[in-house]
């Protein structure tokens, strides 16, 4: 809002400038006073400060208050054009489909039928005077309407886009998470396996260690060389496991 209220200042400003430098020294009798000029220019852009949230109303108002803008149809004069064909980008690029398109044909359709009633009322029934003030004024729309919808479809398309992205991050994301977890489970196989054949081989030779200590000590003798060959074997396993995933993951794992 803050830049649209500076943009419809912007615009105030360069139709009063526009009107006191260059229409009011080559205007009718019927000029009005400077401090009329000023109001009636910021009166005209104001809504425009409301462009975003209400495209249509904005649009509506700007037309109905077009046609009676003191300066319109003089010569040098393009701040109130400038102003209509802002409210029609917005309309076009705000405003809720389908409905825009119908309120802006609705005010082109309803500033034509004024300004055509008006130049007919002040004595100018020439057709091709009508033909080409209808023109003119046919302009903002002409010009205003496809640049609001390109800049809409190129807004809808960076919408989808970083859509797009934060679903393609959220994959990625879980995948790796996923990854993880199935190295994670993999490794821990490995390790209860590694661990669970050795540990088994110790427990079962020293039970028979233990049973045949005092009635046959050579085999009891044989059997405890067992555990002391499968408690290093398990060992060497382990380090060489541990080694693995040393250099699989960069990280300083120590074993002891």
């Amino acid at each position: 809002m803050v830049a649209d209220a500076a943009l419809a200042a912007s615009l105030a400003a360069l139709a009063v400038v526009t009107a006191l430098v260059l229409v009011v020294p080559i205007a009718s009798i019927g000029t009005p006073p400077p401090f009329v000029i000023v109001l009636w220019a910021v009166a005209l852009m104001a809504p425009l400060t409301l462009r975003r949230p209400y495209p249509l109303a904005v649009l509506a108002l700007m037309t109905a208050h077009f046609p009676f803008y003191w300066a319109v149809g003089q010569v040098n004069e393009i701040a109130s054009w400038l102003a209509l064909g802002v409210a029609v980008y917005s309309a076009a690029s705000y405003g809720a489909r389908p409905r825009a398109g119908w309120v802006s044909g609705s005010c082109l359709v309803l500033l034509t039928g004024v300004v055509a009633v008006l130049n007919v009322v002040f004595g100018a029934v020439n057709p091709l005077v009508l033909v080409t003030v209808s023109l003119f004024n046919a302009l903002p729309f002409l010009l205003g309407w496809p640049l609001g919808a390109m800049t809409r479809r190129l807004r809808d398309y960076r919408a989808e886009l970083e859509q797009r992205n934060r679903q393609l991050d959220r994959e990625r994301e879980a995948n790796a998470r996923r990854a993880v977890l199935e190295e994670r489970v993999r490794i821990a196989r490995e390790l209860h396996d590694v661990v669970a054949h050795h540990v088994s081989v110790i427990a079962i030779q020293a039970g028979v260690a233990r049973r045949l200590f005092h009635s046959r000590p050579s085999e009891a003798t044989e059997a405890i060389a067992s555990v002391e060959t499968a408690s290093r074997q398990a060992v060497a396993d382990l380090q060489q496991l541990v080694g693995v995933l040393r250099r699989r993951f960069a990280c300083p794992i120590v074993f002891r």
